[in-house]
């Protein structure tokens, strides 16, 4: 029986670390009795919020 097993890969964050991009997750989430989908789209949305300019939310005129 051959038991070649690899181990996943893993990589620390250190300080020198770049980090790409993120979306925040509010610290009451977890807590709150919702989906795992409805979190992930309360999520989205408030990074759209947070993403946009005052500008972007004025209307046309």
């Amino acid at each position: 029986m051959n038991n070649n097993i690899t181990k996943p890969k893993t990589s620390y964050m250190r300080a020198d670390t770049e980090i790409t991009g993120f979306m925040p997750y509010p610290c009451f989430l977890p807590a709150c009795s919702l989906s795992p989908t409805a979190k992930e789209i309360y999520v989205l949305l408030l990074h759209r919020a947070k993403s946009r300019s005052p500008a972007d939310s004025l209307p046309n005129l």
